[in-house]
């Protein structure tokens, strides 16, 4: 499933209009949080929170993970995927 076009949502990414020349809008904190990844225990554990984050009441994103168009879930759980980029947690060293 694809996301919404732009002009249908003009009200909401008003909230969201970047005053950085580099970009339109901006969706995220210019400083994060920066957590290191120790093991892959706590790499699988930061995947499924990201998998399931667009699932959170607050967003209602999707009704599964692998419905959102930006999560890599559908990667993992369907082996299927539209972005070339991606690789698997356990291929990491």
């Amino acid at each position: 499933m694809k996301p919404a076009r732009k002009d249908s949502h003009e009200k909401i990414l008003g909230n969201y209009i970047s005053t950085q020349g580099d970009r339109d809008y901006h969706f995220w904190e210019r400083r994060p949080n920066v957590i290191s990844i120790k093991d892959r225990n706590m790499a699988l554990q930061v995947l499924e929170y990201i998998h399931n984050n667009p699932l959170q009441e607050h967003w209602k994103l999707a009704e599964l993970p692998e419905d959102y168009y930006y999560s890599s879930a559908r990667y993992y759980l369907k082996e299927q995927s539209e972005f070339k980029f991606i690789r698997h947690v356990m291929d990491f060293s």
